[in-house]
């Protein structure tokens, strides 16, 4: 018996199925096509002629992802995972309160004698005097300088500009000059967009 791999018919079927998977030929051009192989094998058997299959494609075992690589990858997970914890509590613990208030003090006397002459009254501790800002529990948040006054019709008025740690507690207590005269106290609901207004009034 002859046997022949030349001009194949199994293989002409193969490539024609493949050409119809495309979308190349149409089912009817297929059914034609295949007809036509067909009876030119039924003749070549008649022949003696026996055709063989090709041999199908040797099977290749998937590789292995070796340890180093699957160390790689565990390493970058660890970091991105490590880098997400970090910016949570850098910026998502961090509250929206500021961390420092601007504080604005002000102390207006009342009274008809000009603020260069508090040397010789009983305000004399005001001018330059040190503005101070205490938490609740007596912690100094910060401090500034009042300035010598600014007269105006029947009041001295005298201010300070400067920057003070926010307070834990949410408590702010105010004083200049004379501690006897007391504390002028403050809480958060006073404080504006990160500022602080001190506003006393002392009368004669």
């Amino acid at each position: 018996m002859k046997e022949g791999v030349v001009g194949n018919p199994l293989e002409e079927l193969a490539k024609l199925q493949e050409l119809k998977d495309k979308g190349t030929i149409t089912d009817a051009e297929f059914e034609l096509m295949k007809q036509d192989i067909l009876s030119w094998m039924v003749a070549d058997e008649s022949a003696g002629t026996t055709y063989l299959s090709p041999p199908p494609p040797p099977q290749v075992p998937p590789v292995a992802a070796s340890s180093s690589k699957k160390g790689l990858v565990i390493a970058v997970v660890v970091l991105l995972v490590g880098a997400g914890i970090g910016a949570w509590f850098i910026f998502g613990k961090s509250d929206s309160k500021p961390k420092t208030i601007n504080v604005t003090y002000i102390v207006e006397v009342v009274t008809t004698d000009y603020c260069y002459d508090f040397s010789d009254t009983e305000y004399s501790d005001i001018p330059y005097a040190e503005a101070e800002i205490f938490d609740g529990g007596g912690y100094l948040l910060g401090s500034g300088t009042l300035d010598g006054g600014v007269d105006l019709d029947e009041s001295c008025v005298f201010t300070a500009e400067f920057t003070i740690d926010e307070s834990a507690d949410g408590k702010y207590r105010a004083l200049a000059g004379d501690s006897g005269r007391g504390f002028v106290n403050y809480t958060d609901n006073d404080v504006m967009d990160g500022a602080l207004t001190v506003d006393i009034i002392i009368e004669e």
